[in-house]
């Protein structure tokens, strides 16, 4: 009898203990679970609207992946895009005094629906928020207790960046749409900015594209040096802004306004000073003297007295609207329109009295003797073209 009770007794106060073990876990997790969901909810709501140094709060050691992967501005519109289509459930599976695991389960549209559409970046993404159709997705999230606080571990947040980044891996877009269209025009400036005309020719669409038709009337053929620099000069002074104002099917149109140098005015005033003027005219002369009939000399000097000019003009309004397409390769190219390159016209110059005072400074300057000077008179003193 004695041992009945006493196995009796063994028996509930093991059940006892077990039921008070049981229970203190369920407590735990019952007590815990508000917190848990808390904290990965302020952590993925602060991701959806890209505020990654206030998300990396709720990160141990605020060691947050999405800071360190550093996302461009097409990645970051895509993952916010997806989240903001997206609703999610916060499932707490294990719950202990210093750690706990939960799944975070999403039900997101199925991209699948116009992942073939051949839609552009911009196309894709305003498509996202019309998709009826949906998969669920999960990540786990795991976290640990720091001073009363839960926070997500930081391999957890690399394997949600991996998890939203994931999603929309072996989808192509379209090459041109409004973001690619505004870089390509300010890489087209840019080029042109450095004096590279030759790679920013080559991003024009076709032979009659406005900058190589100017490139031309400029003169930028042969041996002609120093367009470069004037391109230089010119567009690295150009203040502008960016805006797109059409979009069709195969273009886009971004109109640019802003400020760049008056080049006439400038250009008037160098041309106009004859310390500038009468040494290059003096120059040709000499060369002429000297059997060289090459025009390449002062225009390169005339060039290169607008560049200078350039450099110190003041500015006036600038605007342009520049067309970008895709061609056959997915390449985009540029067709500028009106006022994209500076227009100006060569100002009057009194070539004859020019002419006198170049071989008046050429005699003075030893370059050229009396005899010859009156040689050149009875000939003709030459009146080199202007460049442009």
């Amino acid at each position: 009898m004695h041992m009945n009770i006493r196995k009796m007794i063994s028996i509930t106060v093991a059940a006892s203990v077990l039921s008070l073990s049981v229970s203190g876990c369920f407590l735990l997790t019952v007590m815990e679970t508000p917190k848990i969901e808390e904290t990965a909810g302020k952590y993925i709501e602060l991701i959806k609207k890209g505020k990654y140094n206030s998300a990396k709060l709720h990160v141990a050691d605020e060691d947050d992946y999405f800071l360190a992967a550093d996302p461009d501005e097409s990645t970051v519109t895509l993952m916010n895009t997806l989240l903001d289509n997206s609703e999610y459930t916060v499932s707490v599976n294990n719950v202990t005094k210093t750690d706990a695991s939960a799944d975070i389960i999403f039900e997101m549209p199925d991209l699948s629906v116009i992942a073939d559409e051949g839609y552009t970046f911009d196309e894709f993404v305003e498509a996202m928020g019309d998709i009826d159709e949906t998969v669920e997705q999960s990540v786990e999230f795991e976290f640990s207790k720091e001073e009363d606080k839960w926070l997500i571990e930081p391999e957890s947040t690399e394997d949600f960046y991996n998890f939203l980044t994931g999603v929309f891996e072996g989808i192509d877009f379209g090459p041109l749409n409004e973001r690619t269209a505004l870089e390509a025009v300010d890489t087209f400036f840019g080029l042109l900015a450095q004096g590279d005309y030759e790679s920013a020719m080559a991003m024009s669409a076709g032979d009659q594209a406005s900058v190589q038709q100017a490139l031309s009337s400029l003169g930028a053929m042969g041996d002609i040096s120093g367009i470069s620099d004037l391109f230089a000069a010119y567009y690295s002074n150009i203040q502008y802004e960016t805006i797109v104002t059409e979009v069709t099917d195969d273009a886009i149109t971004v109109s640019v306004t802003g400020t760049a140098p008056d080049v006439q005015t400038a250009v008037d005033t160098a041309l106009a000073d004859h310390d500038i003027i009468v040494p290059v005219i003096a120059d040709y002369i000499d060369n002429y003297v000297h059997g060289n009939n090459d025009y390449t000399g002062i225009f390169n000097s005339i060039i290169a007295i607008g560049t200078d000019a350039v450099s110190t003009a003041g500015m006036i309004p600038y605007s342009c609207d520049i067309t970008v397409t895709a061609d056959e390769n997915g390449i985009l190219r540029l067709n500028p329109g009106e006022g994209f390159i500076f227009n100006f016209s060569m100002p009057e110059l009194d070539t004859e009295n020019l002419g006198i005072e170049a071989v008046m400074l050429l005699i003075e300057q030893g370059r050229l003797t009396y005899a010859d000077a009156m040689t050149l008179y009875s000939e003709g003193v030459p009146t080199p073209q202007m460049p442009f």
